[in-house]
């Protein structure tokens, strides 16, 4: 658990650059980590980030993003940004 600790404060400690298209990518790996660590509340508070974040220059292309996007996807169906960001990757992953 110590290492899922770590990797969310990380995330949570980082500032991306403005201008970087990492802030809701950053968010949405916050909210996985928080999730795992059984931290809802602050799971539902980093997804309402990163709707809110600046999607600019956003491209996920790893397959891990895919994966935290789909499950920010199953965690709030409602949410329209988690399944967009997926369809900007050029390698044109299937969900």
């Amino acid at each position: 658990m110590g290492d899922l600790q770590r990797a969310y404060k990380l995330v949570v400690d980082t500032t991306p650059r403005p201008d970087s298209g990492a802030a809701p990518l950053l968010q949405y790996y916050a909210a996985c980590f928080a999730d795992r660590l059984g931290r809802k509340a602050d799971a539902i508070r980093h997804r309402q980030l990163a709707r809110a974040a600046d999607g600019d220059y956003c491209f996920p292309s790893r397959v891990e993003e895919i994966l935290i996007l789909r499950a920010a996807m199953d965690a709030d169906a409602t949410d329209p940004k988690a399944p967009y960001y997926p369809g900007l990757c050029a390698a044109g992953w299937r969900m």
